[in-house]
């Protein structure tokens, strides 16, 4: 599953809607992670909706004073059991740790997407983001080391930041975990 796909579906989980509005919500919640939806919103949920993930409906169901469109009716879109069971795989699936950026992009989706009660899944992609990190960490101090080129040094820097920027993701995904454990979130 892509990660649009995967955004769309955890658009579509937390609000059933129209799907302007599906892509209001992906591109605020996902668009800072390079993932933004824009004009193929439908296309992409027309995909979903093939394979059976999600369900089209006639807004007017949940809506019924909500503006028609000119045929007379607007499509809604909301998650199916098959799509949150996707959504869950997806969010399980190996981090993608080829880079630092590549695994800060997705680690940050995942962390968006896990549905609030999930805490099976939010742990479980706390795990994988501590055993990608020693990786990287290694990797980085590696590339930093006094012998290295000018661009491994400033390369190593970037990627410092970078896990700086997703330690602290995981420190509020952290507190969030234990909130929901604790019965508060």
């Amino acid at each position: 599953m892509t990660r649009m796909r995967a955004a769309a579906l955890a658009a579509a989980y937390s609000m059933p809607d129209i799907g302007y509005a599906i892509r209001g919500d992906v591109d605020e919640r996902f668009g800072g992670f390079g993932i933004r939806i824009g004009s193929r919103v439908y296309a992409v949920l027309d995909e979903l909706a093939a394979l059976g993930l999600v369900e089209v409906f006639d807004s007017s169901e949940l809506w019924p004073a909500r503006p028609k469109n000119r045929r007379g009716s607007r499509r809604a879109f909301r998650i199916t059991a098959r799509g949150v069971q996707a959504l869950t795989e997806y969010l399980r699936t190996p981090l993608d740790d080829s880079s630092a950026v590549s695994l800060t992009a997705d680690v940050q989706l995942r962390l968006t997407a896990v549905p609030p009660s999930d805490t099976s899944t939010l742990r479980h992609i706390l795990e994988m983001c501590d055993d990608a990190l020693r990786r990287l960490i290694a990797a980085e101090e590696h590339a930093a080391r006094a012998d290295a080129s000018l661009p491994e040094r400033m390369h190593a820097d970037l990627v410092g930041d970078t896990l700086d920027a997703l330690r602290e993701w995981l420190r509020g995904a952290r507190k969030r975990l234990a909130e929901m454990e604790d019965g508060r979130g």
